[in-house]
């Protein structure tokens, strides 16, 4: 939505405002403040390029279509497909998703919709992080026996603090949900219909991605076994990463809270990563983020318990943080909600889409601060 409103503004006024260009640098997560039409241009041709490059793949891997094999038919199955998983919108022109028959056992589809989730969850500052770092290391080896002086016509790039941290924590949560995923499930009738050790091995890496606000399902959720639903439930609130097409409270917040645990109890007062000081206000912003997020995620549970008495709390809490993190995954009971029940999943979604922070701080008065220090004092936290 910022993306095309910087090009609206563009074409319409011949320019973006001062508030419009701060608004879309802080969410692509870029230091620059000029040509960022120029940066939004690129946006959206990297998003068209992804989504043409799986929708070939998926085109050459689909089996017969059950609604019609034309050209046209099959090209648009690809596309809509293609465009749902990079955008991390989980929609599927299949009635039981990719748990139909018809893709249940396609591996090849399955990673190529897993690997656009996880490209779309990474965030464009990421993308365009590493397309420069990998750059850079070329020309570097371009010019590396050569007489040209390399740095004078070509700055340092280097991986920056937000990329380390987003792929390491990314790598570690898919690493980490693929195998308790083949572990728990592994005797289970969930993997137990794939006779193949790569069918097997597919299934849990999807599983382990999905969560993380695609919305997609290869296996019926409702069948999983409890410790795996809780492990969906903690990779849902987890979520994408910043300045991406996912939700949750993001990798970078979830990975600020586990480093500030592990500094305070260790005894650092202050936090690094990567050779870098993390500032105090990420650090203020993630506790406020993952506290907002819980309290949200709590008041909605509390409602719907009192609104759909006849609902498990499991499930209630599946629906809840799944809609907080617009992953759309369900145990099954949505379509029993009644109204209300249903009106309160919708402004969960509401508030976990734009974010329960921007939208407060947004609505509250922003006051300058003091020109004064209180004295310090301690409070008692064990």
């Amino acid at each position: 939505m910022l993306v095309f409103t910087s090009f609206f503004s563009y074409f319409f006024k011949g320019k973006a405002s001062y508030r419009e260009n701060t608004y879309l640098s802080d969410f692509l997560g870029s230091d620059q403040f000029t040509d960022l039409l120029g940066l939004a241009r690129k946006v959206v041709v990297f998003t068209l390029f992804m989504e043409t490059l799986g929708a070939i793949i998926i085109y050459f891997s689909l089996p017969v279509l059950p609604d019609g094999n034309s050209f046209q038919e099959r090209l648009f199955f690809s596309f809509f497909h293609a465009v749902s998983s990079f955008c991390n919108a989980g929609f599927s022109l299949l009635g039981n998703n990719l748990y139909d028959p018809l893709l249940r056992f396609n591996y090849v589809i399955h990673l190529v919709i897993g690997f656009l989730l996880v490209f779309g969850g990474l965030g464009y500052a990421i993308h365009f992080n590493i397309a420069d770092f990998i750059k850079f290391k070329y020309y570097r080896l371009k010019f590396a026996f050569s007489k040209a002086k390399f740095f004078t016509e070509y700055h340092h790039v280097r991986l920056s603090l937000n990329s380390k941290m987003v792929l390491y924590t990314t790598i570690s949560l898919i690493f980490i949900g693929w195998i308790f995923f083949l572990v728990a499930e592994w005797n289970r009738p969930t993997l137990q219909e794939h006779s193949s050790l790569f069918g097997k091995l597919v299934v849990s890496f999807f599983g382990s991605i999905t969560p993380r606000t695609a919305g997609f399902n290869t296996v019926d959720v409702a069948g999983l076994s409890t410790p795996v639903i809780f492990l969906t439930i903690m990779l849902m609130w987890v979520g994408a990463s910043p300045a991406s097409t996912g939700g949750g409270i993001k990798t970078s917040t979830f990975a600020v809270a586990v480093l500030n645990i592990w500094h305070s109890l260790t005894g650092r007062q202050k936090m690094h990563f990567a050779q870098r000081e993390i500032e105090q206000s990420s650090v203020n912003r993630a506790f406020a983020i993952i506290s907002l997020s819980l309290i949200i995620i709590g008041f909605a549970i509390i409602v719907l318990s009192i609104l759909e008495p006849t609902m498990t709390f499991l499930s209630l809490a599946f629906e809840v943080f799944s809609a907080y993190s617009t992953v759309g995954l369900s145990l099954g009971v949505t379509a029993a909600f009644s109204d209300a029940g249903k009106l309160v999943l919708i402004l969960v979604m509401f508030v976990g889409r734009v974010g329960i922070f921007s939208l407060l701080s947004g609505l509250l008065a922003h006051k300058e601060p003091p020109i004064y220090d209180y004295p310090e004092d301690s409070i008692l936290i064990n």
